[in-house]
């Protein structure tokens, strides 16, 4: 017959085996003596063993008792454990949380987001994980990320999605080049211009050729790169001009490039953050979502589509 042992008698157990005594147990643990008296007797009924040698002036661990105090010890212990962590995590003494975005997200937005949550929360570790819009929602709805950051691809089946912010294509290009004095630049103007592109299967590239190549634009492209960090330095190297949405861009103090507005026709992206429909916020992921919310509302005005 399977023993039926809880935790309550394990306390009862003992509390009473460090006091030696079951009206000292008692009022260490909150409870009327009967009541503890009731815990050790029916823990003594399960296991089929006598714990106590009790007598009128003294209470003492019999063979058996001695035995079990320190299996006995160690749960109680490790339920100490176990609390003192969830609550280290329900006041961000500690924990994990991960995250999975596109390289532009990664690259123009979690560096202010993560700066103010490492301030407030330096306990919790961030995992950061870049990968293609497909990816994240795929990562997110398999539990391998908490939440993800990106324009959505396909049907959000599973998950359940908020607007996070729009971001406006612009054309980065070397402050010396000829199209950095136009105050606009049309697409059909970048046929013959060297491009620097984003790889084909990026979320960023397949918005271009979503927009474009239906209305038989085509682009000259020259160099391919999947980071948008990669990309801006072969600008600022003076060997081609990039398509960009306002997350990739580059500061606005950086005097070697500059950033013109695309249009004929304008392409802005719409990105979500994503997590499962299915489960609840963790802790470190609930104290996380109010700084990216903050983010979002110092994000630069310049850059900005709908969301």
């Amino acid at each position: 017959m399977a023993m039926r042992l809880s935790f309550r008698q394990m306390q009862a157990f003992v509390a009473t085996a460090r006091m030696r005594s079951f009206s000292r147990a008692a009022k260490e643990m909150g409870i009327s003596q009967p009541a503890l008296s009731k815990a050790v007797s029916d823990l003594e009924a399960d296991v089929g063993y006598a714990l106590f040698d009790r007598t009128t002036r003294r209470v003492s661990l019999t063979s058996a008792g001695r035995q079990f105090l320190p299996s006995a010890e160690r749960v109680i212990n490790a339920y100490g454990s176990a609390r003192e962590d969830l609550e280290s995590l329900a006041k961000g003494r500690g924990g994990r949380v991960a995250i999975a975005c596109l390289p532009s997200v990664a690259f123009g937005f979690m560096p202010r987001v993560l700066a103010a949550f490492a301030a407030d929360y330096p306990d919790i570790i961030v995992d950061l994980v870049e990968q293609r819009a497909d990816q994240v929602a795929d990562s997110v709805r398999s539990g391998e990320v908490d939440i993800g950051i990106a324009n959505m691809v396909g049907e959000p089946h599973k998950l359940e999605t908020t607007p996070l912010l729009g971001d406006r294509f612009a054309l980065v290009c070397p402050a010396t080049h000829a199209l950095a004095a136009k105050k606009a630049i049309r697409w059909r103007e970048l046929e013959n211009v060297p491009i620097i592109a984003m790889t084909p299967d990026s979320g960023i590239w397949q918005e271009i050729e979503t927009a474009l190549y239906g209305n038989g634009q085509r682009l000259s492209i020259r160099y391919v790169a999947a980071n948008p960090a990669t990309i801006l330095a072969l600008a600022a190297a003076g060997v081609g001009v990039s398509p960009l949405p306002g997350l990739a861009w580059p500061p606005s103090d950086d005097p070697r490039l500059v950033c013109r507005p695309l249009i004929g026709p304008s392409i802005h992206r719409r990105l979500l953050v994503q997590r499962r429909s299915d489960e609840p916020m963790g802790p470190a992921v609930r104290l996380l979502m109010p700084y990216i919310s903050a983010a979002r509302r110092q994000s630069p005005k310049a850059y900005q589509g709908p969301a």
